[in-house]
């Protein structure tokens, strides 16, 4: 299958050179007409073949004057069914006043900015996902023939240092700015990988189990959930009201509260309220919690008892519920059970997702919108799954207009 990827052609300007580093012009370009699926020849093939067309300034390339001077183009992505991992073609200037061209490994991701995000949980990408084995890479330089393009030779790029892959031969400035002909540098790209690598199981399990719940605990958290008293409780929360009915008050075990939130343990052993987000009243075996409500209790109660961590019925409470667990609960709580578990969720309901009905933007909007509450980083995997299937959906409406 031949895949033809995110077409850009325009030169890469070098914005900053300085001790080594390079920073380069970066705007994802991406045709409306075109669906991230978008592919030529037989869809059951064992490999994958991309195709992407890029463009180095020759002035840049004039301007590598030392070893380990570089130039390199915005990320090439390698992107097929919710898996992308990306390149970067880059010009190096090595010994002997020659520079060395190879593509360049820059990860499950489209950005160059490895700086850590306040607030994050890293960077917003698979954990899992290692780099592809490339089974065959090439270049060609592309030159203009009268109204027509012309494709040059194609050159090896095989595998080298560092996951790179590198063309054997090395070049002078001269012989590059010979190879591009003009001002600008045009290559052609093409890699091949198996398509064995683009699967969505590489980067999420999406039937992992959650704990299996037993009828007795299913119906003792019925009880806590409806305001009712379970067996043995020996504690009460008050929480705020919502835009949802149900109760204020809710009876539960201070054993289970305080083995999962080092807030609640503190509180129960000192009597004392914690600053403003657990509230103790005096003379009773009850707090105030004031930043929960009443439909939140449907997602802390099941996560307090170790059982699982459900979406939120309304995603408008997705942002406020998620700092509120991450400050009353532990961290590995949070980046352990509840984003995985609600990625999963999300995930099935993306998948899910009926893509002929127009109404099935409103549903991966709401996707998305639950993405982009929870922290950075938290939901690498539903943002790619979201944001394939809102592409696919807005191009296969644009085409039926």
């Amino acid at each position: 299958v031949a895949i033809k990827s995110f077409p850009d052609s325009r030169p890469c300007n070098v914005l900053v050179h300085d001790d080594h580093k390079v920073f380069v012009a970066y705007e994802p370009v991406f045709p409306r007409s075109l669906s991230l699926e978008s592919c030529e020849g037989d869809v059951k093939a064992a490999n994958l073949e991309f195709t992407h067309d890029t463009a180095v300034h020759v002035k840049g390339i004039q301007q590598l004057q030392s070893s380990g001077d570089f130039i390199q183009t915005p990320p090439i992505p390698l992107y097929h069914a919710h898996v992308l991992w990306s390149f970067a073609l880059r010009i190096e200037r090595v010994k002997d006043q020659k520079s060395a061209i190879s593509l360049v490994s820059i990860g499950p991701h489209l950005g160059l900015d490895n700086s850590e995000k306040k607030g994050s949980l890293g960077r917003n990408q698979p954990r899992a996902l290692n780099m592809p084995r490339v089974l065959g890479a090439t270049m060609s330089v592309i030159k203009e023939k009268g109204e027509e393009e012309e494709e040059g030779e194609s050159i090896m790029l095989s595998p080298g240092a560092g996951g790179a892959l590198a063309a054997q031969q090395q070049y002078t400035a001269e012989e590059l700015v010979a190879l591009a002909g003009g001002e600008v540098l045009r290559v052609r790209l093409r890699l091949i990988v198996s398509r064995s690598y683009f699967a969505l199981s590489k980067i999420i399990d999406l039937k992992a189990r959650t704990t299996t719940v037993t009828d007795r605990a299913e119906g003792i958290l019925d009880l806590i959930v409806r305001g009712e008293r379970p067996p043995g409780y020996d504690w009460a929360i008050t929480v705020a009201e919502s835009e949802v009915p149900g109760p204020g008050l809710f009876f539960v075990h201070k054993a289970a509260l305080g083995s999962i939130s080092d807030i609640f343990k503190v509180t129960f052993q000192t009597s004392h309220s914690y600053e403003d987000q657990v509230l103790m009243v005096t003379g009773e075996s009850r707090c105030i919690v004031p930043a929960l409500t009443t439909e939140d209790m449907k997602v802390v109660v099941p996560l307090v008892y170790g059982l699982y961590a459900p979406l939120p019925e309304r995603w408008q409470r997705v942002s406020a519920l998620g700092r509120t667990l991450c400050r009353l609960f532990k961290a590995d709580l949070m980046t352990g059970v509840v984003f995985p578990q609600w990625e999963r969720a999300l995930c099935a309901q993306a998948l899910a997702v009926d893509k002929s009905l127009l109404s099935s933007f409103v549903d991966i909007f709401r996707v998305l919108t639950i993405v982009w509450s929870c922290p950075y980083g938290s939901m690498p995997v539903a943002k790619r799954v979201a944001v394939r299937y809102n592409n696919n959906n807005n191009n296969n409406n644009n085409n039926n207009k």
